[in-house]
């Protein structure tokens, strides 16, 4: 059967199993899967092939500005009495976010860092509600990702382009989305290809420290029942450094490289295939020094990291009406990855190169029961892999040097078959009920079955009330279970422990929603969170060998957090919009009655905005405020508390054509390099200016049909209104347009009007 794992990425073990070969011979025979259809709201869902009354808009219309006024008719299963966070694609950019970490950081009640782990590797995660970044799932268009070494998947390797917008379901979801989800699910939602004509996207930016990012994406539809998007996104940055007095870099170089692709075959029939897949690579590289008595100066390690990681997955979904479907899907999502110490100007090296992949196969659905019950659920498959080597070259009596080479994780395999199901009741309008339960069997840890229940009502207009409960389920992970994290050179070993036990939750939130007036919003939600068998690394060692303490994965704790989050939004002087929230946190470790470390008591967040749509212009302030941390489970040290500010200014030069300068961290918030207690993000003082334009090209047209239009509702301009800005296209300011624009612009509508066969009205 080949290699499991290795070098080249490892298609094969798609059909391994049986319940592989069976689901994709379901796809291959004909059977369902369907991408979300968007309809204008008003008109019940259906679409139509040729142009619509209304123009075509740009690309970033469709992806954010139009999200309240479209409806997405979507096979994915969903809670929907669930509240649900989404982050779209206009928020990503105002926040100059490259990767997934950096689009949550200004979210309410979550908290995305490189400090989680910094003792242990540093891995960027998430935390939602004081729960641990390793136990929130990951998922990109519900496909589950994996890599990384201490059980968390590093959101600073997930780069943006291509996504449309980034959905956050807060408290336990395992009978939805399976192990893993105890504390909460973050959903990366890529674009699908148009429903008529070409979008194509470019961005370019540069900023501080050399920073750069180079972004293409187009999806196109050039046959009715044909879609395809393709991207490429480029990051790069220097490394960092805060203290010159030191070689030690506060920030790595970095640079990355993500292709993506997808094909959409939709007939005029129920059927529609699905392909896609993409490729992200990645590499890294610091410095950091370590002393030794007796040595007038440190060793100095360059640390280079390499990291790979290709996914790819079919499906085929059979759309009966708007209600019923049924979906069979195969993805294969693999992770590899390289990390080097290599002492400077030695021969001396350690590298360990860690193997990751999951393959998955499901059959899912849902059933109408009448005007009042959707029935929804499915069977689902799924195999882990894991295997890590290690290979040293190390000095014999300070002269001689050998190369050793050990595998650390001989490979594991470990594999879950899961059966779930939830009902959808709407007995009267304004109120919906959602039951549901996941039986999950594991090859290592048996059975599980995990309930959950969700409530969705509104009494009045203008308010709704929201209550849900959940109970969370994770199986240990394969790093957990059989890793060594070898860090001898730096006097201490981390190793797994096949002895371990699944971690439980039980999770309650509850909230509501006041519209009071229009253009305003008020949100309050609770949440109480209770975790047992919690897996952690015991800090008493478990042995010592001579100066190197051995540390092991443990159920030791017991915890519970619990708390509320309160926001609060509204426009003012028609262009004005203001959005504030604070979070009030209550973190214990139960075990030893302390709290939690890492987790702010309070968080506050603001966004001011002021937004000219005449005139192309927007200018957009944040504000981020986090009390101070304990740093250890006794109480004893304490990270200081810090405010963040933030500022983007947006101008549009011409359809789809803009310009952005934005500032990070205005403030200068840093951790101090010479306080290892200092868990402040680090977030380097930066500008940056960019320019991006988006390209939309419709299909050719009857002379019946109304042609791609510049004044349209979007992008028309009031007289007078922007005559002192350069911002006005196609009205009364366009006259103070560079020349060259005004040109290019002119012929792009003489284009038109060719292609259209008929002329502009005024």
């Amino acid at each position: 059967m080949g290699r499991i794992l290795g070098n080249t990425f490892p298609f094969h073990i798609l059909f391994r199993k049986a319940g592989v070969r069976l689901a994709l011979s379901l796809i291959l025979a004909g059977l369902p899967a369907t991408q979300p259809t968007i309809a204008h709201a008003d008109e019940g869902g259906d679409t139509d092939d040729g142009l619509d009354d209304e123009a075509v808009p740009e690309w970033d219309e469709i992806t954010s500005d139009a999200l309240d006024e479209i409806v997405v008719n979507s096979t994915a299963i969903e809670d929907t009495a669930v509240r649900k966070q989404v982050v779209t694609s206009e928020q990503i950019q105002e926040r100059g976010a490259k990767t997934l970490g950096e689009a949550l950081e200004d979210q309410l009640g979550i908290q995305s860092g490189t400090r989680f782990y910094e003792d242990r590797g540093g891995p960027q995660g998430i935390q939602m509600q004081g729960c641990d970044p390793k136990r929130v799932l990951i998922l990109i268009d519900g496909k589950r990702v994996v890599g990384t070494a201490d059980g968390i998947v590093d959101t600073s390797q997930l780069p943006l382009g291509n996504v449309e917008r980034v959905e956050v379901i807060k408290g336990a979801s395992s009978a939805l989305y399976g192990s893993d989800a105890i504390c909460g699910v973050v959903n990366i939602i890529t674009r699908d290809a148009p429903t008529q004509g070409t979008h194509w996207h470019n961005v370019v930016e540069f900023g501080s420290y050399n920073a750069r990012q180079i972004l293409s994406e187009i999806a196109a539809r050039p046959r009715p029942d044909l879609g395809v998007t393709a991207g490429f996104d480029h990051n790069r940055r220097d490394a960092i450094d805060l203290d010159k007095s030191d070689v030690d870099t506060n920030a790595d170089r970095f640079w990355s490289g993500k292709f993506s692709g997808g094909l959409e075959w939709d007939p005029d029939s129920p059927l529609r295939l699905e392909a896609d897949g993409e490729i992200t690579m990645e590499e890294r590289d610091g410095t950091f020094s370590r002393d030794f008595a007796g040595l007038d100066q440190p060793y100095v390690y360059d640390t280079p990291w390499t990291i790979y990681r290709p996914s790819a997955s079919l499906a085929a979904t059979w759309q009966f009406n708007n209600v019923d479907f049924v979906t069979a899907r195969v993805y294969d999502n693999y992770f590899q990855s390289e990390s080097v110490e290599s002492l400077r100007d030695s021969p001396a090296r350690r590298s360990r190169t860690t193997y990751n992949n999951y393959a998955n196969a499901s059959l899912t659905g849902a059933w109408g029961l009448g005007l009042w019950n959707t029935l929804s659920g499915g069977v689902e498959f799924g195999e882990e892999t894991l295997q890590v080597r290690k290979s040293e070259i190390s000095a014999n009596n300070g002269v001689d040097f050998a190369e050793d080479t050990t595998v650390e994780v001989a490979p594991k395999v470990s594999s879950t078959a899961e059966v779930f199901a939830q009902d959808e009741i709407k007995p009267i309008d304004r109120l919906t009920l959602v039951p549901g339960a996941r039986y999950t069997y594991n090859n290592r840890f048996g059975d599980v079955v995990t309930p959950k229940i969700s409530l969705w009502t509104m009494p009045t207009d203008g308010l709704v009330a929201r209550a849900s409960y959940g109970r969370g389920y994770r199986a240990p992970s394969l790093k957990e279970l059989f890793y060594i994290f070898d860090h001898s050179n730096l006097g201490y070993i981390v190793q797994g422990n096949d002895e371990l036990r699944p971690e439980t939750s039980d999770s309650y939130n509850a909230g509501v929603e006041i519209t009071p007036w229009d253009d305003a919003l008020i949100e309050a939600n609770g949440f109480y969170n209770r975790y047992d068998d919690l897996i952690d690394i015991l800090l008493e060692p478990i042995e010592r060998r001579g100066s190197v303490s051995v540390y092991e994965f443990r159920n030791i704790g017991r915890a519970r957090t619990y708390g509320g989050e309160f926001q609060a939004s509204f426009d003012f002087l028609d262009r004005f919009s203001a959005l504030g929230g604070y979070v009030l946190l209550f973190a214990e470790n139960q075990e030893l009655d302390t709290t939690l470390p890492n987790r702010p008591r309070h968080q506050l967040k603001g966004k001011l905005s002021f937004e000219h749509e005449d005139c192309g212009f927007k200018a957009v302030a944040f504000a981020d405020y986090r009390s101070f941390v304990y740093v250890d489970d006794e109480e004893r040290t304490t990270s200081p508390e810090y405010v963040t500010v933030d500022a983007y200014v947006e101008q549009r030069l011409a359809r789809g054509l803009r310009l952005y300068l934005r500032g990070e961290n205005l403030t200068d918030t840093k951790p101090d390099p010479g306080n290892p207690n200092d868990l402040r993000p680090f977030r380097a003082w930066r500008f940056s200016a960019a320019s991006s334009w988006t390209s939309t090209f419709p299909p050719r047209t009857s002379a019946t049909s109304r042609p791609w239009s510049t004044d349209d509702a979007k992008h028309s301009r009031k007289p007078f209104a922007c005559d002192a800005l350069v911002g006005a296209p196609f009205g009364a300011g366009a006259r103070f347009r560079p020349r060259f624009l005004r040109r290019r612009s002119l012929r792009s509508v003489r284009r038109h009007r060719r292609r259209n066969g008929r002329r502009f009205g005024r």
